[in-house]
């Protein structure tokens, strides 16, 4: 932690620090007041945000500068500090729910900053980073904070949630948790070669939904059972299935 501490006060690794940080969570409390200044200094460092909402509770201290975001900015930066807000007071989601959509059905026309992050491959354990738009980003903690409403369904249709990963995985929990959507997303997973973001985003989704996905199960074991799939990745494939369908899991041995 006091090398990330120093890193937060150089520029040049100040990124990179905060990615380090979100990856470590709660435990990270001890940074907080410096991310508190960074946000102070450029309140558009979405990756400070994301800190604070990984920390949680513990950064309390955090929501005045937070609050101050959320009623002075706009679009994915204003959405962000709401989902951030709503981890550490450990409120109700759906507080940010009407602003994360906002950015959502402005789809590729969304603007603001950059989200970039460390994304933690599923398939040998390392990470990259990755560079989300406002409308991805917005997908993204929707897909985190498990929200399913029936308003979201105007907006997860046609050029919204086309091609989208995570989109057409969102559609499939607003509409009740159907698992048509969900299948043709896993279905996919057995054609990745490298489970990528979007498949990622798909295995969030079916874990977020728990039993109300038990309809992709069969496609899960499918690719757990497949012994020319790297064993890392079916042991991830493995950890989400025994969320949905304990039963299913009990009867695949990873060999």
């Amino acid at each position: 932690m006091p090398v990330l501490a120093d890193a937060l006060k150089n520029p040049l690794l100040r990124q990179n620090a905060l990615c380090a940080l979100a990856g470590i969570g709660p435990g990270a409390e001890k940074a907080v007041p410096a991310v508190i200044e960074i946000l102070k200094e450029s309140a558009t460092n979405t990756a400070a945000i994301e800190v604070l909402f990984r920390v949680g509770p513990p950064a309390k201290e955090a929501l005045p500068v937070l609050r101050e975001i959320e009623s002075r900015e706009m679009g994915i930066l204003r959405a962000l500090a709401a989902v951030a807000i709503t981890r550490i007071e450990e409120a109700n989601p759906e507080r940010a729910l009407p602003l994360l959509i906002e950015v959502l059905k402005q789809g590729p026309l969304a603007s603001g900053p950059i989200w970039t992050f460390e994304f933690l491959t599923l398939g040998n354990g390392g990470s990259v980073a990755v560079s989300l738009g406002p409308s991805e980003t917005a997908a993204w903690f929707l897909a985190e904070l498990g929200i399913a409403q029936e308003t979201l369904v105007p907006y997860l249709k046609g050029n919204h949630g086309a091609s989208h990963p995570a989109l057409r995985s969102l559609a499939a929990i607003s509409r009740g948790g159907g698992s048509e959507a969900l299948i043709s997303l896993a279905e996919e997973l057995s054609r990745s070669d490298d489970l990528g973001i979007g498949i990622h985003l798909c295995l969030l989704t079916i874990e977020k939904m728990g039993p109300r996905a038990r309809g992709v199960a069969p496609v899960l074991v499918q690719f757990i059972n497949s012994k020319t799939n790297e064993w890392s990745k079916r042991r991830a494939v493995l950890k989400v299935l025994e969320r949905i369908d304990p039963d299913a899991a009990a009867n695949v041995a990873l060999r």
